[in-house]
């Protein structure tokens, strides 16, 4: 039992251990005292170690204040970032939503020998940052940073994502000093600040960066080695599917936080078309086909299917059709494409609730240990949605979640390889043990074979038989029509008639071995060489299986007009074929290469033969399920038979 728990635990202790940041803390703003009377935060004793500014602001709703404006009487509370100032918390629709943020500093004395920053991180919204000192006649005041256009209208509005920084101008002798902020977040699902600024030397603030770095990298090395693992099993030759999925959705979140989690010091101009652009179209992305992949991982698990292969398949094309405009739109439109993010994404929650539910309920093997698995990452999607939407604060319960999945399905996988791999070992230990006793008996049976060596002279004669004909199919094998090839060109060519040859492949084979196993793909095989045989009924006609799925005829005394005829009534009588397997129904289709001639002097028996071939890739080429007839190769007077 406790080798069965032991990956369960692990996992546990990597989802915990992923959510923490020992290194990247910063201290918020409540750990600082407050001046009276105008309530500054007050940094007289700040050894310039990054602050979160994230206490003691004061908000003014519908309003855009005017820097260096410093009376009180204006509309105002107190607030905590992040902080949404939205009503109505919609994903769509026209909102007016506009207003101030301001914050009082009252700085150390030789603030201004720093080189002092503010980091604005994942602005969400249009901003316009000031930083000045108190008594600043306005006209003297110019913005250290904007982000896109602030403004009450919302024609224009332009909402950019991303990381900024700006350096603070400090002046001697000023100690007070005033940040304020206009935002504008016009048809934004989360209008205000999506994150505390922070400040900080420079230096602090690269070297905070760069520590987030490091613990995020360590995240993302977890999920995109299990997920790199899952799928190479999948490749490798496992049957199991689902290790191909949920690895597909572990390096999709892996890429996903992996670009999130890049620093970039950039300015308004270059962000517009930058990469936080793309980061979040690809957090976009993620929800769409992420949803997709798990649907398919679960989907997967379980011998019996709740829903057909062709619907999870298509469900995955859809959700990456409904991914593509979020990298082709420009932003404006993209930002409007969330409702529909958000529709699929509760689709795809209810599906895969309706699976876990079902293999509950039919007590499928496996099904607990995937519902435990996925657990996590159920609670964790509403959570997560929620704080998107602003109803709940910060927290890495989804990162938890989809750490504690990869992790927990790529320790179980692990756990059943190395079964696997013991019990070959105990059986090629036992093998090694039964030759050695089987040995030991032939050798005192030596006498009792040499009395069998007639039967198995008679026995040998029988194997020539058999040599020639296909194991799997009942027809003639390869070796038996490269020497009744030769064979019948001679004699066509001595009675001067005509030999033609029609070569024959199953559309799609490969496909439907990796779909199926490669028990349908013998299944099919047989089928078809039962209906060659059926087809073909003169004693002169000779069917064989030239390798894997093609088989070849060949037609003495037959025209190539005649070969064409039966060959498209073959390929008829094939079409109308059904064949189940389990409960599937699979149509199976094929193509048809024919060519014939007349042998003369100057032909080869690998003319007729390489013609062949050609008219087959032209029926691949054209589409597959039809016969392309080729003309008799030409004579070539330098060879000779």
């Amino acid at each position: 039992m406790v080798r069965d728990f032991w990956p369960l635990v692990v996992a546990i202790l990597i989802a915990i251990l992923s959510t923490l940041q020992p290194y990247s803390r910063t201290p918020p703003a409540h750990e600082f005292p407050t001046t009276a009377p105008f309530g500054d935060l007050d940094l007289s004793d700040w050894n310039y170690r990054a602050i979160k500014l994230d206490q003691h602001w004061q908000w003014h709703p519908e309003q855009l204040v005017s820097p260096g404006k410093i009376s009180n009487d204006a509309e105002h509370k107190a607030v905590a970032l992040p902080h949404y100032f939205s009503g109505q918390q919609h994903l769509r629709g026209e909102r007016q939503n506009f207003g101030s943020y301001r914050l009082r500093l009252k700085l150390p004395k030789n603030a201004h020998q720093q080189n002092l920053s503010l980091s604005l991180s994942f602005v969400c919204n249009s901003a316009t940052v000031f930083f000045y000192p108190l008594g600043s006649e306005q006209n003297q005041i110019k913005p250290i940073l904007e982000v896109g256009k602030v403004s009450k209208e919302s024609k224009g509005h332009s909402a950019e994502l991303g990381r900024f920084h700006a350096s603070l101008p400090l002046q001697q002798n000023k100690l007070h000093y005033e940040l304020l902020i206009q935002v504008a977040g016009h048809n934004s699902p989360n209008p205000g600040l999506c994150q505390a600024p922070v400040i900080a030397t420079g230096k602090s603030i690269q070297r905070l960066e760069q520590l987030q770095q490091i613990n995020q990298g360590f995240i993302v090395a977890i999920i995109l080695s299990f997920g790199l693992y899952a799928i190479g099993t999948s490749i490798a030759g496992s049957r199991n599917r689902s290790y191909l999925w949920i690895g597909s959705a572990a390096v999709l979140v892996a890429l996903t936080k992996a670009s999130l989690g890049n620093f970039y010091n950039l300015t308004p101009d270059e962000s517009i078309n930058g990469s936080y652009r793309f980061s979040f179209s690809l957090l976009y992305s993620t929800i769409l086909l992420g949803g997709a992949l798990i649907l398919g991982f679960i989907h997967h698990s379980f011998k019996v299917n709740f829903f057909s292969h062709r619907l999870v398949k298509a469900n995955l094309l859809i959700a990456f059709t409904l991914s593509l405009p979020l990298f082709l739109l420009p932003a404006s439109y993209s930002r409007d494409l969330i409702f529909i993010v958000a529709c699929f994404a509760c689709v795809q929650y209810l599906l895969v609730l309706y699976l876990l539910r079902q293999a509950l309920q039919n007590r499928l093997m496996y099904a607990r240990r995937i519902t435990l698995y996925t657990l996590p990452l159920l609670i964790a999607a509403p959570v997560e949605f929620a704080k998107y939407l602003g109803f709940l604060g910060e927290n890495q319960l989804l990162v938890a979640a989809i750490v504690f999945l990869v992790v927990a399905q790529g320790l179980n996988q692990s756990q059943k390889l190395a079964r696997v791999s013991k019990l070959a070992s105990r059986l090629s230990q036992g093998l090694g043990d039964a030759v050695q006793k089987q040995t030991a008996d032939l050798h005192l049976k030596n006498q009792e074979l040499l009395k069998t060596q007639q039967e198995l002279t008679k026995a040998n004669q029988e194997l020539r038989a058999l040599s020639v004909t296909d194991g799997l199919t009942s027809v003639y094998n390869r070796m038996y029509f490269d020497r009744q090839f030769i064979a019948e060109w001679q004699r066509s060519r001595r009675d001067q008639k005509h030999l033609c040859l029609m070569l024959i492949d199953v559309d799609h084979f490969k496909k439907i071995n990796d779909e199926f196993g490669h028990s349908a793909g013998d299944g099919i095989l047989r089928r078809i060489a039962k209906v060659l045989q059926s087809h073909f009924k003169r004693g002169s006609d000779i069917v064989c299986r030239y390798g894997g799925e093609e088989f070849i005829v060949i037609l003495s005394d037959s025209t190539t007009t005649q070969a064409g005829v039966l060959a498209e009534q073959l390929r008829q009588k094939v079409e109308q074929e059904i064949i189940e397997y389990l409960e599937s129904r699979l149509h199976i289709t094929i193509s048809i290469g024919v060519c014939g001639l007349t042998p003369g002097p100057e032909h080869q028996p690998l003319d007729l033969l390489n013609a062949t071939d050609q008219a087959l890739y032209k029926a691949k080429r054209e589409g597959r399920n039809c016969v392309r007839v080729s003309s008799a190769p030409a004579p070539n007077k330098s060879k000779k038979n």
